[in-house]
């Protein structure tokens, strides 16, 4: 069923809804939260994980993704649950430790990644700016009193200078703006924000990659 209007549950009846990866792809974010805020239990949770974006570089590889719609910052993320949750407790997520980008090796099949590699641990927004963080995770408590919630429709305000899109449009601006990036034979996944390039990354992993953005750009 739509996440924008969920059927069959009665109100109240959830401890947790667990949402990863996926409302960057939902037009009507508003909505969903709506639904989620009606089906969970006053001390229920909601677990949000969405794409990071906290600098250029992490804009860029999210807008070449055709199928992403929700360019949003963690900022805008966190302003967006505070309409419905009186609590959004950011959380970084990391890989074997905090701050740490995808390498190439993870990609490999002798990689040895298991459930326990991956580390999470509470922060502050303002944290999650500065700290490479794989996802951006927030548990969202406390949900606000009916009266104090706005409409499924309601006009949502933008902070901070997220932006949704029709699918697969990049926006003349964007476009400009990202144009180093963009102008690049393939995308930076492996270069965390404000380090730069090291020798020997634009390697195997790098070339696979690029036949797939180049599908993607188009």
């Amino acid at each position: 069923m739509s996440l924008e209007q969920v059927h069959g549950f009665s109100p109240g009846q959830f401890d947790l809804i667990y949402c990863s990866n996926t409302l960057e792809h939902v037009p009507h974010v508003t909505r969903f939260l709506r639904e989620a805020w009606r089906l969970l239990k006053p001390a229920g949770t909601l677990l949000l994980a969405v794409p990071p974006i906290t600098d250029a570089r992490l804009e860029y590889l999210n807008l070449i993704n055709p199928y992403y719609v929700n360019i949003w910052t963690p900022r805008q993320r966190a302003h967006t649950l505070g309409l419905f949750f009186d609590e959004a407790q950011p959380v970084l997520h990391g890989v074997e430790r905090l701050g740490a980008d995808f390498r190439p090796e993870h990609f490999t099949p002798a990689s040895t990644l298991t459930e326990r590699s991956f580390v999470f641990a509470p922060c502050s927004l303002e944290e999650m700016y500065r700290t490479f963080t794989l996802t951006a995770v927030f548990l969202a408590k406390k949900p606000r009193p009916e009266g104090q919630v706005p409409a499924a429709d309601a006009l949502l305000t933008f902070v901070d200078q997220p932006y949704t899109r029709p699918e697969g449009r990049i926006d003349p601006v964007a476009r400009q703006r990202l144009k180093r990036y963009l102008d690049l034979p393939a995308p930076p996944y492996f270069v965390p924000a404000g380090r730069q390039e090291k020798p020997g990354l634009k390697g195997i992993v790098d070339r696979s990659l690029a036949f797939v953005a180049k599908k993607l750009r188009r």
